[in-house]
């Protein structure tokens, strides 16, 4: 009888403390006979007092800690915890969006902040797993708090949205700040293709691609100078020569190839910014490397005029980065080449790889619907009509 008493006293107040009463009953009580009544209530009671009681830990020590670290900027405490709240709720693919936004506003600081790189890496990367998966947004905004949702009045599209600004987020680290540059293109180019903001608004996803020509360009650059000193030192005469001179025409014609994809990646870049309303200097930091590239190309007298190049760009299809680039042939004499040296980009972009700020419509703080813990222990609706007692001799 005490222990039942108890467990009636604390299952109103502490779940926890009335589950382990309860437990304890029902090792020492669970033959009573003539108390089936109770026995059978406290038998069903204790499963549901573990889940609340859970619950109610979980939203203590975890979700509310969590929903106040975002908005103090505790991203430490937002990363450790955003973790757990995440793999709580396999199905909902709101947090995982917040924590790799998070980590990419970071990664963009001034200074950059790159401790959580690899954290929001993974973050964005099980966003695009669930969202192929089928799982959906449980807030219904494609994440939640203020300034972390990618349903917004541009792309109501929250799914596609978000679908391109993980592709950009993984890309955009990976190349900017972890010098994985080749690893990254899949990512970049898939941003340019799927989405809303990052396929027209998101210079950066271009330019990013384009400064990767770039390299690719300069590198070659050299063994095709270093090729033709070997031209020049072979007798025409000799066996070796014709095999230094198509060594040398080869990368002619692949250096030609590198110089179109660079040129169509900062043409797409400048549209792009022109489209963000970025500012003139960022925009003419990237038409200015297209023309660049299309004189190394085609000269000073081209047969079609630069403009009319740059408006027919966005008409066709952007070229896959992961694949290779086809050479160039063109009739030519084996001449001294032309010395094309392409200035490092130092262009800084106002808002180009920034994210949207819009607020959740439905105006909340933390708007979400994902499983969090409710924040009081329900009363079970039926109780039995007396508690049991002990039988007295006589009675």
């Amino acid at each position: 009888t005490p222990l039942y008493d108890r467990f009636i006293a604390e299952r109103k107040t502490d779940p926890a403390k009335a589950a382990a009463t309860g437990k304890e009953f029902l090792s020492k009580c669970s033959a009573w006979a003539g108390q089936e009544e109770a026995i059978k209530y406290v038998t069903a009671q204790v499963p549901r007092l573990e889940k609340t009681a859970e619950e109610k830990r979980q939203k203590e020590t975890i979700y509310d800690p969590y929903y106040a670290s975002i908005p103090a900027k505790d991203w430490a405490k937002a990363f450790s915890l955003g973790k757990t709240v995440v793999n709580l709720n396999p199905d909902d693919v709101d947090h995982a969006l917040v924590l790799a936004q998070v980590g990419f506003d970071l990664s963009i600081a001034n200074p950059p902040v790159d401790t959580y790189n690899s954290d929001t890496i993974n973050m964005a990367k099980l966003a695009l797993q669930k969202i192929e998966q089928g799982k959906t947004s449980g807030s219904g905004e494609w994440g939640n708090f203020r300034g972390y949702t990618l349903k917004t009045a541009e792309c109501a599209d929250g799914k596609t949205n978000s679908t391109g600004w993980m592709n950009y987020i993984i890309g955009n680290i990976m190349y900017s700040r972890m010098n994985q540059k080749k690893e990254a293109l899949p990512y970049l180019y898939k941003a340019t293709q799927v989405g809303c903001q990052t396929k027209d608004r998101i210079a950066n996803v271009y330019r990013n691609i384009g400064n990767y020509y770039v390299d690719e360009f300069v590198r070659i650059e050299k063994e095709k100078n270093a090729a033709y000193d070997v031209v020049l030192k072979t007798d025409k005469a000799a066996p070796e020569f014709a095999a230094a001179e198509k060594t040398y025409l080869d990368l002619v014609a692949l250096q030609k190839g590198y110089m179109e994809r660079v040129m169509d990646a900062f043409a797409r870049a400048y549209r792009a910014a022109v489209n963000a309303k970025e500012p003139a200097t960022f925009q003419n930091a990237q038409l200015n490397r297209a023309k660049e590239f299309y004189g190394f190309r085609f000269g000073k007298t081209p047969t079609v005029s630069f403009d009319s190049w740059l408006s027919g760009v966005n008409a066709k299809p952007f070229a896959d980065p992961t694949t290779a680039v086809t050479p160039i042939v063109e009739a030519e004499p084996t001449t001294a080449p032309t010395a094309m040296t392409a200035a490092a980009d130092t262009s800084s972009s106002a808002n180009g790889e920034t994210r949207p700020r819009t607020a959740a419509t439905n105006g909340k703080t933390a708007a979400t619907t994902t499983a969090k813990p409710a924040a009081t222990t329900k009363t079970p609706a039926k109780a039995p009509a007396k508690k049991p007692a002990p039988k007295k001799k006589g009675t």
